[in-house]
């Protein structure tokens, strides 16, 4: 429930969804659902960091606080990998 601890929603292929810092999807009729924390490494090339140099924040990214939310705003892809076992402290700016 740690607002500092981005939660994480992704499709079969392991595509970024969408994330916040609520819980995510909504617990609405059951509890019972695997949450996943964003770790943070992440890896972007060239193009990716000139793409969000030149684009300004969009909604999302307002709205939560969360810069790599800029790329979903946009339309990009994010892939990501599941990281079993790790207990990561959570660091707010």
């Amino acid at each position: 429930m740690d607002p500092s601890n981005i939660k994480m929603v992704f499709d079969d292929q392991l595509n970024a969804l969408y994330m916040s810092r609520n819980p995510i999807p909504f617990p609405f009729k059951s509890l019972n659902f695997k949450y996943y924390k964003h770790v943070g490494i992440i890896g972007y090339n060239k193009k990716m960091l000139d793409f969000y140099k030149s684009c300004q924040p969009g909604t999302f990214e307002k709205i939560e606080g969360i810069d790599t939310l800029r790329f979903l705003d946009y339309g990009k892809q994010l892939k990501l990998s599941i990281v079993h076992n790790c207990h990561s402290l959570s660091v707010v700016n």
